[in-house]
């Protein structure tokens, strides 16, 4: 009776830690899919960035680079890139050189 309880035990923790992040994952996939729209600067899973020009059912095109434009299909895309987040990164940046720059004057004094 033990080790059937064991036996559960190890099903359960195995679909916790592996099977359900993937269904997540799965989940969120699809959800980003379904609300993708022309014009949506998008990356691709082997990583090329572009922006959808056109759709037709499960169809996209992507225009990577000006005039050239890449077939393909929705479940192709990985994320939907933000160009707003790009450029935050570089005020992160910015944010720390002034903390450096302001701890700079007070250690000389």
């Amino acid at each position: 009776m033990g080790s059937l309880i064991f036996l559960a035990a190890m099903l359960f923790v195995a679909w916790f830690f592996l099977i359900r992040p993937q269904q997540r994952r799965v989940r969120a996939h699809q959800a980003l899919v379904q609300t993708l729209h022309e014009g949506d600067e998008v990356m691709t899973t082997s990583g090329i960035f572009g922006t959808i020009t056109s759709m037709d059912g499960d169809v996209l095109r992507v225009e990577v680079a000006p005039g050239v434009e890449l077939r393909m299909v929705k479940n192709a895309i990985a994320r939907r890139t933000d160009p707003e987040a790009n450029t935050s990164d570089g005020d992160q940046d910015d944010g720390e050189t002034g903390a450096d720059a302001e701890a700079a004057p007070a250690a000389e004094e």
